[in-house]
């Protein structure tokens, strides 16, 4: 049933969503010069919001009911959807994930990454860079032909081989034509997950990384999602397209 649900995107629509993309790419190269302690992020959201604005796109958060922010800022150990406050304050040491949801010209591309406020301890790098490897992994199997569930597969193997643990609870899904579409992508394996991907899907792949045990409770904002064990969380999210040839990553920067 999932994949009657996908919708193909040709080569000009990928085109499209590329220059989106690139937007997200020049937002979160801005941000990587500018995040320092002592932010708000609410400041942060508000620089993100106008340099979309800049750049005549906008913010797909916000199309999202209920939802009034340009991005989720997420602090240590909030996993997802952390709500941009004026009175949250960035600190040193801290691993800062921002996601950005970008809309241009009526095509949609989502990314997100985690970036640790000097200094940088050991730790925190460990956790930050086995995360964006265990996304690269699930991106290396996006060949047409192959099922969607091994992408799950490097991911939750690889994050499993150096002892860390995935947040199972949050996943990955098509991207383009809206902000969320089918298919979702698992970030582990499920037989069932079985969709046979084919040219022209484009995917957000997100892995949810943690020290701790991956368990997760919703605050009372009704929209953060914590960690229970209180232990620092890690997200990096490219989308991707998957052409004959195999994955191209249109969110691409040298972050790590």
């Amino acid at each position: 049933m999932q994949g009657s649900l996908v919708k193909l995107k040709t080569p000009y629509d990928i085109k499209k969503i590329k220059s989106a993309s690139l937007i997200s790419i020049g937002c979160f190269k801005y941000l990587q010069s500018f995040l320092c302690s002592g932010q708000t992020t609410f400041q942060i959201d508000k620089v993100i919001d106008e340099y979309l604005a800049k750049n005549n796109a906008s913010p797909s958060f916000k199309e999202i009911n209920g939802y009034k922010f340009s991005s989720c800022i997420s602090i240590n150990d909030e996993a997802v959807h952390g709500l941009p406050d004026r009175d949250r304050v960035i600190t040193s040491g801290d691993i800062v994930t921002i996601d950005i949801g970008v809309k241009k010209d009526k095509y949609y591309t989502d990314s997100s990454f985690s970036f640790i406020i000097a200094p940088v301890s050991n730790e925190n790098n460990f956790l930050l860079k086995t995360t964006y490897s265990a996304m690269l992994k699930g991106i290396s199997q996006l060949y047409p032909g192959n099922t969607i569930n091994r992408c799950g597969d490097e991911i939750s193997k690889f994050v499993k081989k150096n002892n860390l643990n995935l947040i199972k609870k949050f996943s990955g899904h098509g991207v383009g034509f809206n902000h969320h579409e089918e298919p979702l992508v698992l970030n582990f394996f499920a037989p069932k997950n079985d969709l046979v991907l084919q040219e022209g899907m484009v995917l957000a792949i997100e892995p949810v990384v943690t020290f701790g045990s991956g368990e997760v409770y919703l605050d009372k904002n009704g929209w953060t999602y914590k960690t229970k064990d209180k232990k620092s969380t890690c997200q990096f999210e490219h989308t991707v397209c998957i052409t004959k040839d195999g994955p191209k990553i249109l969110t691409y920067w040298e972050n790590l």
